[in-house]
């Protein structure tokens, strides 16, 4: 069993404990912690269980830890694929990791 479902995932995924905050279409916003993270998602330890539903649409903000001075950025925008009594799957349809330090100069070098 646990072959099919790592032959399921579109990406390596990185345990990455972090405060996040999951915005539904109403504007409400749920706390959580993520679990792990991939670039096509992220599974979240959630604070309040049974506040969203299969197919649901929410924005997801992650509170990284700046690591050597180099604080990230870290949003996603996708749908919850998986619930259970204490944890959510969002599979994220876009998103951004990056650097906030990042110069005016950089960023343009970059585009």
């Amino acid at each position: 069993m646990e072959d099919q479902t790592q032959e399921r995932r579109r990406a390596q995924r990185y345990p990455i404990a972090a405060r996040a905050t999951v915005r539904r279409a109403s504007g409400e916003t749920v706390s959580a912690t993520s679990v792990n993270v991939s670039s096509s998602g992220i599974l979240l330890q959630v604070e309040e269980p049974g506040r969203f539903e299969i197919g649901e649409e929410v924005s997801v903000e992650l509170d990284l830890p700046p690591d050597h001075d180099q604080p990230l950025s870290v949003w996603g925008v996708g749908k919850i694929v998986r619930l259970d009594a204490q944890q959510q799957a969002i599979q994220l349809d876009a998103g951004s990791f990056h650097n906030l330090k990042i110069s005016g100069a950089e960023l343009a070098a970059n585009d």
